[in-house]
């Protein structure tokens, strides 16, 4: 019977099937696996056909060099499964490829695969391109590739030949590619390269370090496509000069945030063959350049040296990104893997005693025997360890290293395992013996820094390392170290959280941290009632733990799920009144905490705000009430927008129980504070509606009570309220109600004028009432004129109203401003002579538009001064009054009184009369003047004639001017009659044209019945001196005149003004030059 399975590992390539029943295995290639992994029939060397295809067979459109997913081309487990899927951590593939010949060796860089074959041949491809694949021969055939160096950006390679050359190929070389001999080189065989991986530069290599086989370091730069290179002498000797030790791993970083900072690693093999054999790990930090830093380094003290040794120890850092700072750093030797962190800081690499830290030494583990089963011991981590009852043998080293962010890659001649950097246990084995024949000898692990994959390669045969989400136990491996944090942040699922923060809250709560434990219960899917009930019943959970659970707990549920957020919303307001009681029950016993009343009143608050739309406002309110938290159910109801609430226990409050001891002034101090905040309250409303609402319930109480305050209320709340529905208020305001800062101050008529002043409010009731209230007292009467005479506002209160208003209060400055305003300046006038004549003419002024009126008005007037014996007044009224004349007003006078006041104003009344006369005689004397200089120009303008010359022409047609009838103007221009005619007429308008064709034809026509009339009558004879001989005169008179009216007529349309020096000219600057008829012509001679 076949034992059950193991629990799931982390990925664990180990053949379970295989080792538990022969009978029992995978297909591959038509054959099966037995115990020891070779094949049962098929390929004996356990591979499909299809990867033995040569990389110059391959398909030409192949867009990847890698395999397919066949059986034949892939080393897995398929009985292991990893999250329910069969994706593996660590999986080898192989490349479809089979080298010509046996590889000595392989670098893979930002995609570009470089290989040394055994015949000296260099094999360069870009695996995006794989049928571009460069076979580069070498220059002298007998000699063998030693070792080949790849920059990181796969742009520069370094090929050293056993005989001490070196060659360098650029990939942007001419093509065929030939390698460039370094004579530079001659004689170093080198080991190892550190390239600048900061380069981003193609054309040069910039500075990189050599290592050689001497044990030497050389700094080197190549530019130019090997045409320019530079190697300094050696900078620095690693191994003794009798007995040189190869230098087999070398890298150089630059310390973070500077580039003059370095820090140097480099591996050594010491005492090959001897009894004290072993590897030297060496670091140098330092600048600003590679010779600074080896001159201050004493060669004999070396930095760490561990026993036993590889032939090739070799060296592996950590980065990021291939731009970033080295990590971490590990290196063979030959009993384990020396490793540790670095740190890139410029700070800690000025120190060398700071720039490695976490360094430690992991021992290799005895490999897994045919037939062995790994015994998992935790099934949590799905880690293993191993119990085998053999004798332990010696352990034989891996021969290559590969560091990645979470596992060390190590390479067996007859294995390939992972090992977990933070647990130290192997979860990774693929046994390699079984392919031997088909892929030779297994050489290196190759990493790809840019692109971040992991090859090996063989002498027959080229694999990738396919890592697929190799963090994904981390997190478990973290939690058992109680790394919580860092167990959170691998964690990739909700199940996996939840049970981190599961651990994390019990950790917590173990040792009695409940509000940290509370915190992370909260997040975690575990039942409510058990973390409840737990916090309950411990005896030292205090009451914040539970209410930190819950607030926890409420934040996870879903907004849909309103029945258990209000529950929970409910326990939480219940808790958070019971922990203010007990804090005010503490601090009256004198008992004192780390948390106050206030500060938890101020998390109530801000919980109150948050959850607001959880709670059921009905059964909040009767929690706190049974409380007796008065100032929390005033918070709640202002959250809820509550405000009546809020200002009725305001109102309420503005009387209090005190004790009859007290004051007066106190008891008034007391009430006036609470409504005070009841206004307070009212300005916080935002809601506009409701806020005037409120202001409308409650003004009349506080109007009554603190009259002041409430009219401040009102001016801040002008945007809100609308001063007619404010007069009820106003109505309960009492002068003994101010405070004593504002005695006699009516704050009634200070918001009334407010609102008619600033405002500009037009209500007819707001304007009668302040009317009303201005009416009441003298002392008003000021301000009661101030604004009856305001022309803004004496439209909109009733003229009527206040008249009677007036006159019942005996207002009789302000009833002649109403008169006046009602429009009977009489009564207006009438009324102001018993009080101030000066009164009396404003009035008299205001009608300025009647100025019979007005004179009565100040005829009125003069004869009240007149009857009241103010002579001087009345003389006064006629410089007032241009209207008046001292005639007007001496009727007035007795018959017998004395002239003295009367005197200088009839005086001066004659003087005014004969300076009116002399100037009218004077402007008699103009005009007589004027009317002959007139008749003189007309007898002028009647003899005006000019001169015409024989050979002048018409100005328009520009043909001799004495062929047809003419006109000549003033301006010395002359025009053809009908040349002018056809000029005048193109500018008259439609109506003009009408009239102008009209008199045409009536001249036509009296032509035609002139000429008839002749013909009719025998005619008559015109004689050279232009006399005509008519047998009927008095027709022809008839006719002649008819003629020459009407040609009048015509002359005064057409020959009214020149049409040059006219307005004709000056209303055609804006018409075109080309008009319609031009235009016309222009496109008949268009060529198309």
């Amino acid at each position: 019977q076949k034992p059950s399975k193991p629990p799931l590992t982390m990925a664990l390539f180990y053949n379970w099937e295989a080792t538990q029943d022969q009978d029992d295995a995978y297909r591959r290639g038509g054959g099966g696996a037995d115990r020891d992994g070779m094949r049962r029939g098929g390929d004996p060397d356990g591979y499909g056909g299809s990867a033995r295809h040569s990389m110059r067979g391959m398909d030409p459109y192949s867009s990847s060099l890698l395999g397919g997913n066949s059986d034949d081309e892939r080393y897995m487990n398929e009985s292991v499964m990893v999250d329910g899927d069969l994706i593996p951590m660590f999986e080898l593939e192989r490349v479809e490829y089979t080298p010509p010949h046996r590889v000595i060796g392989l670098q893979v860089c930002n995609g570009i695969i470089a290989m040394g074959l055994e015949n000296g041949n260099v094999i360069r491809l870009d695996i995006s391109r794989p049928h571009d694949l460069e076979d580069i021969r070498p220059l002298k055939k007998e000699h063998r590739i030693h070792n080949l160096f790849l920059c990181p950006r796969g742009k520069h390679l370094l090929v050293s030949m056993t005989n001490g050359e070196t060659y360098y190929l650029h990939t942007d070389a001419p093509k065929p590619p030939r390698p460039k001999l370094l004579a530079r080189f001659k004689g170093i065989l080198i080991s190892a390269v550190a390239w600048d991986k900061q380069n981003n530069d193609a054309s040069t290599t910039r500075r990189i370090l050599i290592g050689t086989e001497q044990g030497v370091i050389h700094e080197a730069q190549i530019s130019g496509l090997g045409r320019e290179v530079v190697l300094t002498p050696p900078l620095h000797r690693l191994s003794d000069v009798v007995n040189p030790q190869p230098i087999t791993g070398l890298a150089f970083e630059r310390c973070a945030g500077t580039t003059r900072q370095f820090l140097i690693l480099a591996t050594i093999a010491a005492n090959q063959g001897t009894a004290e054999e072993g590897t030297v790990f060496h670091h140098f930090v330092g600048g600003p350049s590679f010779s600074a830093i080896f001159a201050n380094h004493r060669p004999e003290v070396p930095d760490s040296v561990l026993l036993g040794c590889v032939p090739r120890p070799e060296l592996s850092l950590f980065s990021p990104d291939y731009h970033s700072p080295a990590e971490a750093f590990a290196f063979l030797t030959g009993t384990g893997v020396y490793f540790g962190d670095i740190k890139s800081s410029d700070t800690a690499q000025a120190n060398n005693d700071n720039v490695l830290t976490g360094v430690d030494f992991l021992e290799y583990v005895q490999p897994l025997s045919a037939g062995e089963e790994p015994n998992a011991t935790d099934s949590a981590t799905g880690l293993f360890t191993r119990h085998s009852s053999r004798q332990p043998t010696a352990i034989q080293p891996a021969q290559s290293l590969g560091l990645t962010e979470f596992h060390f890659l190590l390479l067996y001649p007859d294995r390939f395992e992972a090992i977990c950097r933070l647990s130290r246990k192997r979860v990774m084995s693929i046994p390699l013996e079984p392919f031997r024949r088909s892929t030779g000898n297994m050489g290196r692990i190759v990493h790809d820094p840019v692109q971040r994959t992991w090859w090996i390669w063989a002498e027959k045969a080229i694999f990738e390392v396919k890592v697929a989400d190799e963090d994904r136990y981390m997190w478990q491996l973290h939690l058992e170290h109680n790394n919580f944090s860092l167990a959170l942040s691998f964690c990739k699922t909700p199940e996996q959280k939840d049970q981190v923060l599961g651990a994390r809250a019990d950790h917590y709560f173990d040792r009695g941290h409940f509000l940290r434990a509370a915190s992370y219960y909260g997040l975690t899917n575990r039942p409510f009632e058990e973390i409840a009930l737990k916090f309950v019943r411990h005896p030292e959970a205090q009451l914040g733990a539970l209410k930190k659970f819950l607030e926890e707990k409420l934040s996870t549920f879903p907004e849909k799920d309103e029945t258990q957020r209000s529950l929970l919303c409910t326990w939480l307001t219940e808790l958070y009144l019971d922990e203010m009681d007990e804090l005010e029950q503490a601090a009256r016993g004198g008992e004192t905490g780390h948390r106050t009343v206030a500060d938890v009143r101020r998390d109530f608050e801000a919980f109150l705000i948050k959850y607001d739309s959880c709670l059921h406002q009905q059964t909040t309110f009767s929690l706190i009430s049974e409380h007796g938290r008065v100032p929390e159910l005033l918070t709640y109801a202002k959250i809820k927008k509550d405000y009546d609430t809020v200002i009725s226990h305001y109102v309420q409050s503005a009387v209090p129980d005190m004790p009859p001891n007290r004051s007066a002034q106190e008891r008034y101090d007391l009430e006036t504070k609470h409504l005070q905040q009841a206004l307070r309250e009212l300005l916080s409303v935002e809601d506009a509606h409701q806020a005037a609402d409120l202001f409308y319930k409650y003004s009349p109480l506080l109007m009554a009570r603190v009259p002041y305050h409430t009219v401040n209320a009102w001016l801040k709340a002008r945007d809100v309220l609308s001063p007619p529905l404010l007069i009820p208020s106003l109505m309960r305001y009492k002068m003994s109600s101010n405070p004593p800062d504002h005695p006699n101050q009516d704050q009634a008529i200070r918001y009334l004028q407010y609102a008619v002043g600033e405002l500009r409010c037009r209500d007819k009731s707001v304007h009668n009432y302040l009317v009303y209230l201005l009416t009441q007292k003298p002392e008003h009467e000021v301000a009661l004129r101030a604004f009856l005479g305001d022309e803004r506002s004496t439209r909109f209160y009733d003229l009527e109203y206040a008249l009677r208003q007036c006159l019942r209060h005996n207002r009789t400055r302000a009833v002649v401003l109403l008169y006046a305003a009602m429009g009977m300046y009489e009564q207006a006038v009438e009324r102001a002579l018993k009080v101030d004549i000066d009164l009396a003419m404003q009035q008299a002024r205001k009608p300025a538009d009647n100025a019979e009126l007005r004179k009565k008005l100040w005829l009125r007037i003069a004869r009240h001064c007149v009857e009241n014996g103010m002579n001087k007044q009345a003389m006064g009224i006629l410089e007032e009054c241009h209207l008046l004349s001292i005639d007007d007003i001496l009727p007035f006078f007795p018959d017998f009184d004395r002239i003295d006041d009367v005197r200088e104003p009839i005086c001066h009344a004659l003087s005014s009369y004969n300076q009116r006369i002399a100037g009218l005689i004077y402007r008699m004397d103009q005009a007589t003047a004027s009317a002959g200089l007139i008749r003189e120009d007309i007898k002028l303008l009647r003899r005006k004639h000019c001169f015409v010359q024989a050979q002048q022409e018409c100005d328009l047609c520009q043909c001799a001017l004495m062929s047809s009838p003419f006109y000549v103007f003033a301006c010395q221009h002359v025009f053809h009659a009908d040349c002018l005619g056809r000029a005048v007429k193109a500018r008259l308008d439609a109506v003009q044209r009408e009239q102008l064709a009209h008199l045409e034809e009536e001249i036509a026509r009296e032509s035609i019945l002139h000429l008839e009339e002749v013909k009719r009558h025998g005619g008559g004879v015109t004689t050279v001196a232009g006399s005509s001989l008519a047998t009927n005169p008095t027709d022809k008179t008839t006719i002649d005149s008819r003629l020459n009216e009407l040609q009048e007529q015509l002359e005064a349309m057409i020959a009214e003004e020149c049409i040059y020096c006219s307005n004709y000219t000056i209303s055609e600057v804006d018409q075109p030059f080309v008009d319609e008829a031009d235009q016309k012509e222009i496109d008949a001679w268009s060529v198309v």
